[in-house]
């Protein structure tokens, strides 16, 4: 989920469930529509100390445009759980067979 901010129950609920809640500061949100592309790039180097990531907005006739955004996580615990996939996830591996 992109937005502004989070209140901090609904970013850690949002990792709970294994959604990356990424908050950027551009009001770029009316560049949005039902037929633009949206690309996260920098999802590979995600860490505590390395929460940038770059929003590539690409509309139908190939124009992009590119923002500086962060992820909204606090610890290497939501980390980890949102490389798991959220809670169900991992609690599904952890009890199947």
């Amino acid at each position: 989920m992109i937005a502004r901010s989070f209140e901090r129950i609904h970013r850690a609920n949002l990792v709970a469930m294994g959604v990356l809640p990424v908050v950027w500061d551009e009001d770029a949100t009316a560049l949005v529509h039902a037929d633009t592309t949206v690309a996260i790039h920098g999802l590979d180097r995600l860490g505590v100390e390395t929460r940038a990531l770059e929003i590539v907005l690409t509309a139908p006739d190939g124009s992009a445009q590119r923002y500086a955004a962060r992820a909204d996580i606090a610890s290497a615990g939501q980390i980890a759980l949102l490389r798991d996939g959220g809670l169900f996830a991992r609690f599904a591996r952890r009890f199947a067979g």
